[in-house]
């Protein structure tokens, strides 16, 4: 593995469960297949550090301010207008918008073989010249 593969994949696994519950389905939430020497992973990992450092970070900081057992306890109670559901709600709008804009194709293949699926030799921006090397 490359030290920005392992940066990706060490990032999104951080963020997976934020990402899970704001609404972004699961197959764009793993790493492409392939041999990572010949994907293409400055882009992808420049982008992904914007989204974590960003919207990610807001919406976490949220998070984080209650347990999880709380949160947990809000959605059985069916609580909505708590202030932190609230702040939460609207981070993590956010953070959809936010990982929707230009996100690299990278992150957009499905593991099915259907369309959108990346290439291995142009799965990023072409403005990149960053490989996963």
């Amino acid at each position: 593995m490359t030290e920005a593969w392992i940066k990706i994949e060490t990032m999104l696994n951080e963020m997976r469960p934020l990402l899970i519950e704001a609404g972004i389905l699961q197959d764009r939430l793993l790493m492409p297949q392939g041999d990572p020497r010949r994907i293409r992973c400055a882009g992808p990992l420049a982008w992904l550090t914007v989204v974590h450092d960003t919207a990610w970070a807001e919406a976490n900081k949220i998070k984080r301010l209650l347990p999880q057992e709380i949160w947990d306890y809000y959605k059985i109670q069916e609580f909505q207008d708590m202030r932190e559901q609230v702040m939460l709600e609207a981070a993590l709008k956010k953070l959809v918008k936010a990982w929707k804009t230009e996100r690299p194709s990278f992150f957009r293949r499905k593991l099915n073989g259907t369309k959108e699926k990346a290439t291995i030799e142009n799965s990023d921006h072409e403005t990149s010249t960053g490989m996963c090397v």
